[in-house]
């Protein structure tokens, strides 16, 4: 059973600011891979970030949290891997 998904309007919002091929290429593996097992495929994170993962596509960077109960993560943050986690 897939994760629902929520995306977070910062996470909308650095989706903008991607190129458009990224872009696409990203929500589809968001709603099509990672919704499928987010806490198997995802990495979590650790200090600051902690209770957080990150999904690796690329260069780039997909920061989010699950609420298992629920079955639902919500995208945090998506960028590339310079700059995501500033």
């Amino acid at each position: 059973m897939n994760y629902k998904i929520i995306w977070h309007k910062a996470a909308l919002n650095d989706l903008k600011r991607l190129d458009i091929s990224v872009r696409q290429k990203v929500f589809e593996k968001v709603e099509t891979y990672l919704a499928q097992d987010p806490i198997g495929l995802g990495k979590p994170l650790k200090q600051n970030l902690a209770g957080m993962f990150r999904y690796r596509y690329g260069d780039y960077r997909i920061i989010y949290v699950v609420n298992i109960p629920e079955k639902s993560m919500t995208i945090l943050e998506v960028g590339h891997r310079k700059e995501i986690y500033n």
